[in-house]
């Protein structure tokens, strides 16, 4: 708590009207509720967007089972396209000082672990990108021939 205030006494202004408060990849702004989220990826940010869908009236129709899958077009995407910011920066401004705003923040090694278990460590590893990755790690730093050519992880 005590680096984040020093950090906003430093930066004052700065954080209090951030030049880029409109960005497509900033904010999400749900003005209905008052609350303004800064996804940061790999950092809860998909059920972050998946809990704003929650509060929109997203897929309604559908079972509540079925609503927020990805099948049925629920997305990081289309929940930022559902949440903008106000149009012009005085309601940016407004709606800034109205609401609650919140982000999610995970230690630097947690995630480095998260990533290294999610894209180098499994066999399956989606996208593709991350398979190539894992052949191409395992040829530079490992000894054991067998491994690479069992292509384990």
């Amino acid at each position: 708590v005590n680096t984040m205030r020093e950090t906003c006494e430093e930066y004052g202004d700065d954080i209090k009207f951030p030049k880029k408060i409109s960005s497509d990849h900033g904010l999400m702004w749900d003005q209905k509720h008052h609350l303004v989220y800064c996804p940061i990826y790999k950092v809860a940010s998909g059920t972050w967007t998946t809990n704003f869908l929650r509060l929109s009236s997203f897929n309604k129709d559908l079972p509540k089972w079925q609503r927020f899958s990805k099948l049925h077009n629920a997305s990081e995407s289309v929940s930022r396209k559902l949440f903008p910011p106000p149009k012009g920066k005085k309601k940016q401004l407004k709606a800034l000082k109205e609401s609650t705003k919140f982000l999610v923040v995970r230690h630097p090694f947690e995630r480095i672990i998260s990533a290294y278990k999610g894209k180098i460590a499994r066999p399956d590893a989606k996208p593709r990108f991350y398979r190539k990755l894992q052949k191409e790690i395992k040829a530079k730093y490992s000894k054991n021939a067998e491994e690479i050519a069992q292509e384990v992880p």
